[in-house]
């Protein structure tokens, strides 16, 4: 082998979940050449990444809004790279399909069902265990046995002066993180995967007997912490960036805070790829399949039982949320923090 493909469409969470599979393969073969091809939204997560030679991107509405021609376009581009193997980390057919047409011969991929037809080689998907402990399976199609779970996201010294200049100006010492949002993407919002905004107000209210707090958040966000602060009195003991900061930003000021609290997102995995104290909030999603993977995280799960099947479809969401105590939340906020 002399050059490797990943293909991953997107969205942020999901790319970060692939790089430890691209860091098992780096270190097995460090003189192949490892090339990760995603959506120009994700691929900033993939800055400065040791494990990959080149970070290549491509306009993810080709997929969202289906574009054929547009596709297979850059299936030909795919093609002139002459890539030995190919890792096709999306699950939906289309995407081997299109991997196929670039005449690599040994492409890896995922088996949902049927979906993986188009691939040489698969891997059930049945989310009966970790999604990141599923991309490592993909490893053994190129003899790499490794268990690393540990997502990596470099973060620049750019980045951390920014976040120091940050805690120094607001005068915040290890504070407390909180992302109410979160949950969108380009061509997708799942807001039921958000914990209702009135919930994080109550949160908010009682986390600031006791500490400083950070709020952060995309451009997307900036309205959901508006209205989530609108609850909170008094406000002088919360900051809120969301908005004002990138994604490589956001993850040094995680970096830097005792805890992160989120929903299931996005933010949630750059939180864990940074920071060993994360609490995630689950709504309809499983746990097993996207909890925090570090040894000092945790996770509420307000569903208790998967209503999410495995093409991401929702099963049922009456109620989803009514029944979640704040106090239960807060119960494990304690307990990370003692």
């Amino acid at each position: 082998m002399k050059k490797i493909l990943f293909f991953r469409l997107g969205a942020l969470g999901d790319v970060l979940m692939t790089t430890p599979l691209v860091k098992a393969v780096k270190k097995k073969y460090p003189k192949v050449q490892i090339d990760y091809w995603t959506a120009t939204s994700f691929a900033s997560v993939l800055k400065n990444n040791k494990y990959i030679d080149k970070v290549k991107v491509f306009d993810e509405n080709l997929f969202y809004k289906k574009k054929p021609l547009a596709m297979l376009q850059l299936a030909k581009k795919l093609r002139r790279e002459k890539y030995d193997v190919a890792f096709v980390l999306d699950k939906h057919w289309i995407f081997s399909l299109m991997i196929k047409l670039t005449g690599i011969k040994k492409r890896i991929g995922f088996s949902r069902t049927k979906e993986g037809l188009f691939n040489t080689h698969n891997v059930g998907y049945n989310q009966k265990k970790h999604d990141i402990l599923t991309y490592l399976e993909l490893a053994k199609f190129v003899g790499v046995k490794n268990s690393d779970v540990q997502m990596d996201l470099a973060i620049s010294k750019k980045a951390l002066g920014f976040a120091s200049a940050q805690l120094k100006k607001y005068k915040l010492v290890k504070p407390v993180c909180v992302i109410p949002g979160g949950a969108k993407n380009p061509g997708q919002e799942l807001k039921i995967k958000r914990m209702p905004k009135e919930k994080f107000s109550e949160l908010i209210n009682e986390l600031t007997k006791k500490y400083d707090l950070l709020l952060l958040g995309g451009p997307s966000d900036v309205s959901i912490n508006k209205r989530v602060l609108s609850r909170v009195s008094p406000i002088k003991k919360v900051v809120d960036l969301a908005g004002k900061t990138t994604i490589e930003e956001s993850a040094a000021l995680i970096k830097n805070c005792r805890l992160v609290i989120c929903n299931d997102s996005g933010p949630m995995h750059m939180a864990c790829a940074v920071n060993d104290k994360v609490l995630a909030i689950f709504g309809p999603t499983n746990p097993l399949v996207l909890r925090p993977l570090n040894k000092g995280s945790d996770y509420f799960w307000a569903a208790k039982k998967p209503v999410y099947d495995i093409y991401g479809k929702l099963k049922e969401s009456k109620n989803l949320w009514q029944k979640v105590s704040v106090a239960q939340i807060l119960a494990k906020v304690q307990k990370m923090l003692r």
